[in-house]
């Protein structure tokens, strides 16, 4: 998360990309814990 706001100091297209997977693998990561609590 620290090293995302130094992707923007330095390129701000990298930041917007990395926000984005970010995001991306949040999602996913809490898809796949509730199915872990869910099943």
């Amino acid at each position: 998360m620290g090293f995302s706001l130094v992707f923007f100091i330095f390129n701000p297209s990298d930041f917007l990309r990395a926000g984005f997977l970010k995001f991306v693998t949040l999602f996913v990561v809490r898809d796949s814990f509730q199915r872990r609590f869910d099943g």
